[in-house]
């Protein structure tokens, strides 16, 4: 006997059939060669126009001048043309960055990308980030704010913040890069003024320190004792020669190569015609007032003349005690190792720019006798945790 299937039957055969076919379209779009909706949603989300990264040719930054403005359209049309990759280390700057040239050769490192145009000022890199943050670099280098000193009607809290801003951007879209902010290089022909430089380092290093944030006093390393650039390190007062740049490259290499500096050994300052130091003592974390530190040192006099080493713990760069002495005069080529103790005097004052824990800097300098020329030494100086007595 023959069961006549009921109607309501038959209309759930035709619904379950249905949609078995809508399925197998979506799964299988190639069987019956259909393209599916999800295939195509997944086919236009996956052609990103990296073009949108960069500022458009129209672009016009006001405090660019007139060369600046086609230059800067230049260095944004190589940079499309050889974009970032993910995790890379980014130098972001003007001309002193630009000028640079190589800087992946200079740190033996080829994740380490150029992206300084020449006359740029923090508006331009303010403009051009996209590209930064897109990529996701997993530190970057940032050293801008001369040419916006130029202005005189641009002020310094007005550079520092557009550098805050840039640190912010990036961190926002980028949470997992490391950002080194590098202070202002002095000039050799105090323009931009020494004050102005100075205002806005200032503010720049007063930034706190955080897991993704960390400044760096590069300016310390190329003043003299009139707050002006060494002479030795500029070919025209404003811009460093290739002894400026191996000095900038020493300076930074740890936190280029291996991120954080996690040892206080010192660094090496070198440059031409200067002699060059490198104390191989590693100085403590934590210490306490009355406690003696021993620093080695190595020198090489590239010059005949004569040693003199001090050492202070620093208050505004108040030297409080000093060793070493006149010695005895020593030819061009001389090696010399040595050692001194200094012991941690009371009385001192914590260092006003240290935050937390790190309440007190010491730093290491070789000076020239008869007039204590400056000739190398320890920067930035090391933060120490100085524990002082209870009362």
């Amino acid at each position: 006997m023959k069961i006549k299937p009921s109607y309501k039957n038959c209309q759930m055969k035709k619904l379950i059939i249905s949609a078995l076919f809508l399925l197998t379209l979506n799964l299988y779009p190639s069987l019956l060669g259909l393209t599916s909706v999800c295939a195509q949603k997944l086919t236009v989300e996956s052609k990103f126009d990296t073009n949108t990264l960069y500022p458009p040719s129209s672009i016009v930054i006001p405090d660019h001048n007139d060369w600046t403005k086609g230059h800067y359209k230049d260095r944004i049309a190589e940079f499309k043309a050889n974009p970032l990759e993910f995790g890379d280390v980014v130098f972001i700057g003007n001309s002193i960055t630009e000028q640079g040239g190589d800087w992946a050769k200079r740190f033996d490192n080829a994740k380490v990308k150029n992206r300084g145009i020449a006359g740029d000022v923090t508006a331009g890199v303010i403009a051009r980030l996209k590209e930064i943050y897109y990529y996701k670099p997993e530190k970057v280098f940032l050293k801008i704010g001369v040419n916006d000193l130029f202005h005189s009607d641009l002020k310094p809290e007005y550079v520092a913040n557009n550098i805050k801003l840039i640190v912010a951007m990036i961190h926002q879209e980028s949470p997992k890069t490391k950002i080194y902010v590098q202070t202002i290089l002095p000039s050799r022909d105090n323009n931009p003024s020494k004050e102005r430089i100075a205002a806005t380092n200032a503010i720049l290093k007063s930034m706190t320190s955080t897991d993704f944030l960390q400044v760096i006093d590069l300016h310390s390393a190329f003043t003299d004792q009139n707050d002006l650039m060494i002479s030795e390190y500029t070919h025209d007062g404003l811009h460093l020669n290739e002894a400026g740049y191996e000095v900038w490259q020493n300076f930074i290499k740890e936190f280029v190569n291996e991120g954080k500096t996690t040892s206080y050994v010192k660094k090496v300052i070198d440059a031409t015609l200067k002699p060059s130091v490198v104390f191989t003592s590693a100085m403590p974390v934590s210490t306490s007032i009355g406690t003696v530190l021993k620093v080695n040192y190595r020198y090489t006099a590239n010059k005949e003349t004569n040693i003199y080493c001090g050492i202070s713990l620093l208050n505004d760069w108040t030297w409080v005690s000093f060793v070493g002495g006149e010695g005895k005069k020593l030819p061009a080529g001389t090696d010399v190792e040595g050692s001194f103790d200094i012991t941690i005097p009371k009385g001192t004052k914590p260092s006003a720019d240290l935050k937390d824990k790190l309440n007190y800097k010491i730093n290491i300098e070789m000076k020239s006798l008869p007039d204590y020329t400056w000739l190398a030494g320890d920067y930035p100086a090391t933060p120490l945790n100085l524990e002082l007595p209870s009362k």
